[in-house]
């Protein structure tokens, strides 16, 4: 594939890369990191698709011991995180399938719940996600400038919301209180993070590496987005 360069060797055309083999941290042309970005976010969805119409995941949870499910389900991710920072290429995939993995867990309990409960919220919510990300997108290419200056700044602030806006939810659902206005907040600021990695992904080195990365990223916002529009749009079913 022409354009991929590692060392400042271009690697293509057919000729192999004799060292230390093809790395993640190689650089490649624009049209391949995209296509990879791309194609690691449809692997994202297929594989948590899988999960849903293949694994009996509410049985698993029914027989399994919540202390244990959290312990898996932060386990599998930092492991993932870990080996998506290494150069091999396989351990890299192996590392973001660990974090998509319990992601899509999650999601599959949730999906069949709400799908029980309020019948076509599912769909409403993935199409309004979709719509999400793609204003993100096409935000972060129009004003790359703005996150990345402005939002580079708040990020922090961001992070500090979003960790604040959880701990009210956690302490509330120990008091029996639910916050629906909490929702909208961690929609309004995982679109901040749409955007911003969006921008990222557009503004970094060109590498298979970043490429997985990014589309991690972008995942994690998408799945977050997802999962607060199913709990508004079945709120407000619910007061119909």
């Amino acid at each position: 594939m022409e354009g991929w360069k590692q060392n400042g060797q271009e690697i293509g055309n057919g000729q192999a890369y004799e060292g230390e083999g093809l790395r993640s941290d190689i650089r490649i042309d624009s049209r391949t990191y995209h296509l990879i970005l791309g194609g690691m976010l449809l692997y994202g969805f297929i594989l948590n698709t899988i999960i849903l119409y293949v694994v009996n995941t509410r049985h698993l949870y029914a027989h399994m011991n919540a202390v244990a499910v959290i312990i898996i389900y932060f386990a599998m991710i930092i492991l993932g995180r870990i080996l998506m920072n290494r150069k091999s290429i396989p351990l890299m995939i192996l590392g973001y399938s660990l974090v998509v993995l319990p992601l899509g867990f999650v999601l599959s309990v949730l999906i069949i719940s709400y799908e029980l409960t309020t019948p076509g919220i599912v769909q409403n919510a993935f199409i309004l996600t979709s719509v999400i990300t793609g204003i993100m997108a096409l935000a972060a290419i129009l004003f790359t400038d703005f996150f990345e200056r402005i939002f580079s700044r708040i990020m922090p602030a961001l992070g500090i919301t979003l960790l604040v806006t959880i701990i009210v939810e956690i302490v509330g659902s120990f008091l029996g209180f639910r916050f629906g206005i909490t929702d909208y907040i961690v929609v309004v600021l995982f679109m901040g993070y749409l955007g911003y990695d969006w921008c990222r992904a557009i503004r970094q080195e060109r590498t298979i590496q970043n490429a997985v990365r990014s589309a991690c990223e972008i995942y994690i916002d998408m799945v977050n987005v997802f999962i607060r529009l199913l709990s508004i749009l079945s709120r407000s079913r619910r007061n119909d």
